[in-house]
């Protein structure tokens, strides 16, 4: 600029000694000079007419300027000659263009406040104050984000959002060139886009890749390979190493007690209450000596079914057992003396009346209830449906069933067409369990219902 300044006022004192009226031509490609031209001699515009108009153009001998041309600087220009290109079509080369390949970004464009980049290429952000050297951002920004490696992008905008992925690699910004190295170079959350991924290494040749392999340095270690016991090496890489604390040869894994050296897979089984083999069962062939394991009066030759319950046996009672999914008096049935078990819980004591229908048709509910238990300040209503009295009823559809709170009632199980979520049902029924989820509601209309437990597939039974 000092230059180009320096040469108007010497073309200004020039002109005011010649003859008024008269423009003197010291132009090569013949045409007038213009008072605010700057050219010298040396200029090699070869067009009809010198069309520079700006004061502060200085053309060289590089020069090709045109009509829109706007070079200012004293070398180079932004024209797609002299090696200098413009990529994304904005009309400013990469001499003066801080991005390239973002049409958004020259030294002309409008700088967005506190975005994270600097769109007119004068090295900061809009509202980041320039407190380092000429051209470069400041460190700190009001925007709220810092520009530690000088890349002219914000590591976050003003919103809190991350603009700069890596604040501390100059070459890792958003528009930045995406390189195969296993970085996201350009931060949109990629890594190595348009790349070929490398195939995975496997180092040992054991079959296994680096990526699953905990050591690929070793053949013998990989996923699913067999573990050696106690040699603190995690040969499967399942994360630990395996531990047979009475050295017996087998681990916790298998081992149903890894204190004792006789009690693993495989040992011999003794007469001595113990699982030697840790095959599930105590003892097992040792009942001919006519021993009773669990002090119940009754051998296995007897007809114990488990010897290690005491409770188990021939003379046990299944109906004081309760339900219990086992076969207490050995007669080859689970439960048998049941039929239907009932239970209902509140939240508060109340007074509690549950009524209920077994039903074999869907066209037989609400024909009336079977029975109604009611308690007094009670949490729970329920029943048991014996065998005994009321035989078989495992082709029965399911059971329809209310309850009603308070006294007089106040709130029932059913109501409205809608089941009280609040309380808890279970219900035992020809071997199965259902709770409050299993619920189906039967309207009686006028927002009158009852719930039912629908315990057949059969579509006659379906409410």
């Amino acid at each position: 600029m000092t230059r180009s300044r320096t040469l108007i006022l010497a073309l200004v004192a020039t002109l005011a000694g010649c003859t008024a009226g008269t423009i003197p031509v010291e132009d090569e490609d013949g045409a007038p000079e213009l008072p605010f031209d700057d050219d010298v001699t040396t200029d090699d515009d070869s067009a009809a007419g010198d069309d520079d108009s700006s004061v502060a153009d200085d053309d060289s001998a590089s020069d090709d300027d045109s009509a829109s041309d706007d070079d200012s600087t004293p070398t180079g220009d932004d024209d797609t000659t002299g090696g200098y290109t413009d990529a994304d079509g904005d009309g400013r080369t990469s001499l003066i263009d801080c991005n390239d390949n973002d049409a958004s970004i020259h030294p002309e464009a409008v700088d967005d406040t506190c975005d994270g980049v600097d769109q007119d290429c004068d090295g900061v952000d809009a509202n980041d104050a320039d407190t380092g050297d000429e051209g470069m951002p400041s460190p700190t920004s009001p925007c709220g984000g810092v520009d530690e490696d000088a890349d002219g992008y914000l590591n976050i905008d003003g919103d809190g959002t991350t603009v700069d992925c890596d604040d501390e690699d100059a070459t890792i910004h958003p528009g930045a060139t995406e390189a195969d190295n296993g970085i996201d170079d350009n931060c949109d959350g990629e890594i190595d886009e348009g790349f070929e991924p490398e195939p995975d290494l496997d180092m040992d040749d054991d079959g296994s890749p680096d990526d699953a392999d905990c050591d690929d340095q070793d053949a013998d270690i990989y996923p699913g390979a067999p573990e050696i016991p106690d040699d603190g090496i995690d040969q499967d890489c399942n994360g630990t190493d395996l531990i047979d604390v009475d050295c017996d040869g087998y681990t916790l894994v298998a081992d149903c007690d890894d204190e004792d050296v006789n009690v693993h897979p495989g040992a011999a089984e003794t007469d001595n209450g113990i699982d030697d083999d840790c095959d599930g069962v105590i003892d097992e062939g040792f009942d001919a000596d006519a021993d009773d394991l669990d002090d119940d009066g009754w051998t296995v030759a007897e007809g114990d079914c488990d010897d290690s319950d005491p409770e188990v046996n021939p003379s046990a009672s299944e109906s004081d057992a309760g339900i219990d999914d086992e076969d207490n008096d050995c007669d080859g049935e689970v439960d048998e003396v049941f039929q239907v078990s009932i239970e209902v819980e509140y939240e508060s004591l109340n007074t509690l009346a549950l009524s209920y229908q077994l039903y074999w048709d869907a066209d037989q509910l609400g024909d009336g209830w079977d029975e109604t238990v009611t308690v007094s300040n009670s949490l729970v209503v329920g029943d048991l449906l014996m065998t005994s009295d009321w035989g078989d009823i495992s082709d029965a559809c399911g059971i329809r069933m209310n309850v009603s709170a308070g006294d007089p009632a106040s709130s029932w199980l059913c109501a409205g067409d809608a089941v009280d979520t609040s309380v808890e049902v279970d219900v035992w029924f020809d071997g199965s369990w259902y709770d409050e989820t299993d619920l189906e509601i039967w309207s009686a209309g006028g927002g009158s219902c009852s719930a039912v437990i629908v315990a057949s597939p059969d579509a006659d039974c379906q409410v």
